[in-house]
């Protein structure tokens, strides 16, 4: 009993490949994306805040917040990073501020 997994660990990593579901908060953040870039991502990754993944280079990254990974082609070579809450990315996004991209 002690060594058995847990039923329910919290949020999981998440690729969407076409928009969101329309009461969620990653569709306000995958139609921003589309409004200021003039076409919708090719995916977009949502890191949930608290969980061991890798930053594009590939080294092991542990995030404090939410991290957003959006790209406009399928090969992930043009990728836009954000970090943070669905709303600060929507305003980040309305403003250019990208870590990178």
């Amino acid at each position: 009993m002690i060594d058995e997994p847990k039923q329910n660990s919290g949020p999981r990593i998440t690729v969407f490949h076409k928009k969101p579901k329309s009461r969620s908060p990653a569709n306000k953040v995958w139609g921003m994306f589309h409004s200021i870039y003039g076409r919708p991502p090719s995916w977009m990754r949502m890191i949930p805040a608290r969980r061991w993944t890798e930053d594009l280079n590939g080294e092991p990254l542990f995030t404090t917040t939410s991290r957003w990974e959006m790209s406009l082609d399928d090969e992930g070579n043009d990728i836009v990073v954000f970090e943070g809450a669905a709303k600060k990315v929507v305003e980040m996004i309305r403003t250019g501020e990208a870590i990178n991209g």
